[in-house]
């Protein structure tokens, strides 16, 4: 992925998340659950993701996982703490 592409587009990494669960079927963090819903942000889960992705010709899966790969550790925290926030069944039934 471009450099300067990602950087424009990493603001919008939650919404793209979102996204991939709610538009695109994939409840259960589809091909991305170690990464989305495990909260293994290293490089190397998402290496393997992106595996996976490209074996089931999950083209938005690549698009997320290479932009996770374009931000900084804390960068990828950050999402996914944002993320897990605002979608987490314990998070919304136990508030």
């Amino acid at each position: 992925m471009n450099v300067e592409f990602s950087e424009q587009l990493k603001p919008y990494a939650v919404a793209f998340i979102s996204f991939y669960y709610k538009e695109l079927g994939n409840s259960m963090g589809g091909n991305l659950h170690i990464v989305l819903d495990d909260g293994n942000i290293e490089t190397n889960w998402i290496d393997s993701c992106e595996k996976d992705c490209q074996l089931e010709n999950d083209t938005f899966g690549v698009f997320l996982c290479r932009l996770l790969k374009s931000m900084s550790h804390q960068e990828r925290k950050k999402a996914y703490l944002s993320h897990t926030k605002k979608n987490s069944f314990w998070a919304n039934s136990c508030s």
